[in-house]
C-alpha cells in the first residue's frame, strides 16, 4: 500500500517521506523489484541499525519471520494448537460453516482462531484463507500479529483485495461482533459513546458476502468458563450483555441482509443464532451441552429471541480436548442429506454444490443414495422433475464417464425432466457431452421474456416455474429478486441474485 499512498499524497500536493533501513545507489535495484518509484518520494529517513527492531519490525511482536516474507516455508503441523478456551470453542463451531473450495475472509480477534482450527484439524488445504491486507492462502497470524500469513500463496495490494471483496469474490466471512440486536443488527464501530473505533473493512466485507458468520463470547468483561465431560460450565458470568434491544451504532443491518438474501449466523461459546430468511428476527438454533436455556442464555439477553422448534445441542466434541476429526465431519459426504423432495410441486432438488468425488466407492454410494430417495417417490407418484445444483462440483477425470453413465441410468428410470446448473466451466466441459449442464449465467435471455434487458418480478416467477419447477409466494419472490429499487433486475443484478440463489437457496423449499 506504500505505492498507492505515495501516489495519492503526491497528486494531492502532499509530502512523501520514506523510512528505510539502508540506502542503495540510484539505478542499482532492478526495475521489477522497485515498488515505489523514487520520483514519488520527497525525502528519506534512514533508521539506525540499533533501532531496526523498534521501527522496522514485521508486526507488534515479531521482528522478522521469514515464513511471512516467503523466504522459507515451514511445516504447519509444527505450529501449536490453540488452548481449549472460549475462543477455540467458538472457532470450532464456526468451522462447521466452511465448505470445500471456499474463499474465506477472517477478521481480527476471535475469527482468526478458525485458521488455527483448520490447521489443527488438517483441512487447511481444502479452503483458501484471505485477509484484507492482501494475502491469499497460508495460515494467518493471530492476535496482535494479525495481518501476515505463514506460507501464503499470493500477495496482492490491499486496494485490489477490496476490489475482489466488493465484487463478491468471497464465499464466506467470519467476523467479530460487539453488540447484536433482536433484528440481527451488529455494532463493532462504537462500543462506548465517547470512543469511535470505526468499522475498518468490516462494511465492505459484510455487504458483499453471501454467507456471514459473526463470532464472539455471549457476554463480556469478566466471563469465565470451564468444561467437564464434554459439557460447558459458566463459572463466572460477564458483566456486560452483548445481545441488546438496540445496538449503539448499526455497522451491519439485519434488515438489509434479509432483503439481499444473505445467510447470517451468530456464534458464541454457549449458543448459536441465525437471522431469519423472511424477516429480520434472531432465532436461537443451538445451545451448548450443559447450558441451562433460561439461566445461561435467555436471562443474559435484553430481548427474547425466537427459539427453533428443533433446538439442537452443539457437538460435545467442541468442548473436549484433542482432535475433533472435523475434516470428516465438515467435508465428509452424506449423500442423502443432499436430496430434498418437494411433494407440492413433485420436484426433487439435488444439491451437489462443493461435492468432490474422488473414489469409485463414492460414486457407488451416490448412486445408492439416489435410488433410496427416488424409488419410493416414483412408486407412489410416478416420474418427477429434478433440479440439480452443480456449483463447484468436481470428480476425478477417470470417474467422469462412470458418474455421467450412472446419472443417465437414474434419469431414464425416474426423471420427467432435469435442470442442471453450474458456474464451473471446467466441469461443464468435462461432462457436457453426456449431461446437459447449464451455466446460470446463460439464463438471463430465458427469464427476460420481452427482451428489454430487464427481469420483472412477473418474469422471475414465470422463469422459476418453467426452469426451476418452483412455485414461490410473493414474499419469497421479493427475497429472490433482492428488493431492487426500480422493481426490475438488469443483467448484472440478475446474475448476482441468481448466484446467491444457486449457492445458498437451492435446497430450501418454496
Amino acid at each position: 500500500d506504500a505505492k498507492v499512498l505515495a501516489m495519492a499524497a503526491r497528486n494531492s500536493g502532499g509530502v512523501v517521506v520514506a523510512q528505510v533501513k539502508r540506502l542503495a545507489a540510484n539505478g542499482s535495484i532492478p526495475a521489477r523489484k522497485v515498488h515505489v518509484p523514487g520520483s514519488l518520494v520527497d525525502c528519506i529517513v534512514v533508521v539506525d541499525p540499533e533501532d531496526h527492531k523498534d521501527y522496522h519490525s514485521m508486526s507488534y511482536f515479531e521482528n522478522h519471520n521469514p515464513a511471512w516474507s516467503q523466504e522459507v516455508r515451514v511445516p504447519l503441523e509444527e505450529i501449536p494448537p490453540l488452548p481449549l478456551n472460549a475462543r477455540k470453542m467458538i472457532a470450532r463451531r464456526a468451522a462447521y460453516e466452511l465448505k470445500s473450495q471456499d474463499t474465506v475472509n477472517l477478521g481480527i480477534g476471535m475469527p482468526d482462531g478458525v485458521a488455527s482450527v483448520a490447521n489443527e484439524e488438517h483441512f487447511l488445504h481444502r479452503i483458501t484463507l484471505s485477509t484484507e491486507v492482501g494475502l491469499f492462502g497460508g495460515l494467518g497470524a493471530t492476535g496482535h500479529n494479525f495481518g501476515p500469513a505463514t506460507n501464503a500463496a499470493a500477495f496482492v495490494e490491499m486496494n485490489q483485495m477490496f476490489d475482489f471483496y466488493n465484487g463478491g469474490g468471497l464465499d464466506v466471512c467470519f467476523l467479530g461482533c460487539g453488540q447484536v440486536s433482536s433484528t440481527g443488527d451488529v455494532n463493532v464501530s462504537r462500543m462506548v459513546e465517547s470512543k469511535l473505533t470505526g468499522p475498518g473493512g468490516f462494511m465492505d466485507i459484510t455487504q458483499a458476502t453471501a454467507r456471514v458468520v459473526y463470532m464472539g463470547t455471549f457476554t463480556a468483561r469478566g466471563l469465565q468458563i470451564g468444561v467437564e465431560n464434554g459439557e460447558l460450565r459458566i463459572l463466572q458470568e460477564g458483566k456486560i450483555m452483548k445481545f441488546v434491544n438496540q445496538v449503539r451504532e448499526v455497522t451491519f443491518s439485519g434488515d438489509m441482509a434479509v432483503k439481499t438474501g444473505q445467510s447470517v449466523l451468530y456464534i458464541t461459546e454457549r449458543a448459536v443464532f441465525q437471522l431469519g430468511w423472511q424477516s429480520p428476527e434472531l432465532e436461537l438454533v443451538e445451545i451448548a451441552p450443559g447450558i441451562d436455556l433460561e439461566k445461561d442464555v435467555l436471562s443474559q439477553m435484553e430481548f427474547e429471541p425466537k427459539i427453533a422448534e428443533n433446538l439442537k445441542t452443539m457437538d460435545h466434541r467442541i468442548f473436549e480436548e484433542g482432535l475433533m476429526n472435523l475434516n470428516e465431519t465438515v467435508f465428509g459426504v452424506d449423500f442423502r442429506e443432499r436430496l430434498e423432495y418437494d411433494a407440492t410441486n413433485h420436484v426433487v432438488y439435488i444439491d451437489n454444490g462443493n461435492l468432490n468425488l474422488t473414489t469409485l466407492n463414492q460414486v457407488h454410494e451416490y448412486s445408492i443414495a439416489l435410488e433410496a430417495v427416488m424409488r419410493p417417490i416414483y412408486e407412489e407418484s410416478g416420474r418427477f422433475d429434478v433440479v440439480a445444483n452443480y456449483e463447484n462440483f468436481d470428480c476425478r477425470d477417470e470417474l467422469a464417464a462412470l458418474f455421467a453413465s450412472m446419472v443417465q441410468e437414474i434419469e431414464a428410470k425416474y426423471y420427467k425432466s432435469a435442470s442442471r446448473y453450474a458456474g464451473h466451466a471446467f466441469f461443464r466441459a468435462k461432462l457436457g457431452k453426456e449431461l446437459e449442464v447449464l451455466d446460470e449465467h446463460d439464463l438471463f435471455p430465458f427469464f427476460d421474456q420481452d427482451g428489454n434487458g430487464q427481469v420483472s418480478a412477473k418474469e422471475m416467477r414465470a422463469g422459476l416455474e418453467r426452469y426451476m419447477r418452483m412455485n414461490v409466494s410473493d414474499d419469497q419472490l421479493q427475497h429472490i429478486m433482492g428488493f431492487p429499487e426500480s422493481g426490475y433486475l438488469d443483467e448484472n443484478g440478475f446474475y448476482l441474485q441468481m448466484n446467491k440463489f444457486f449457492s445458498h437457496r437451492l435446497r430450501q423449499k418454496p
